[in-house]
């Protein structure tokens, strides 16, 4: 298995700790670059989904849990600011906060195009093979 040496300021690492999907693909690279897509097509339809039941003003529940289902991902993936903005917007669309929601599915949208650069960059440094 070969990657290239990038070196990851702490900034970087808030975006995206690749240490996280490294240790979840045990190594096989394969593997970690086949999770990196899923996650990077999954999250992106999702906050697409967001941001539609948001300017729907759609059900409180809907968007709990596509919030709910973000962070979760993100937990598993290393996204940790995506995480974040996630879990805020779960919990105001839980606690019927919805004058909140539009603000926190723009954070969401945000941090996930910066997650999102960042991830396929590294990915992209994966070779392919065990």
């Amino acid at each position: 298995m070969e990657r290239k040496d990038l070196t990851h300021s702490a900034s970087d690492l808030a975006v995206f700790d690749p240490a996280v999907v490294r240790r979840a693909a045990e190594g096989d690279t394969v593997f970690e670059r086949a999770l990196l897509a899923l996650f990077l097509d999954d999250t992106a339809q999702r906050v697409t989904r967001i941001g539609e039941l948001v300017h729907d003003g759609g059900d409180p529940a809907a968007l709990r849990l596509e919030a709910h289902t973000v962070k979760g991902s993100c937990g598993n993936i290393g996204a940790p600011r995506l995480r974040e903005a996630a879990s805020l917007l779960e919990k105001a669309a839980a606690e019927g906060r919805g004058s909140e929601c539009p603000a926190l599915a723009a954070a969401v949208a945000a941090e996930f195009e910066r997650a999102a650069g960042v991830i396929a960059a590294y990915r992209d440094t994966l070779r392919e093979g065990r």
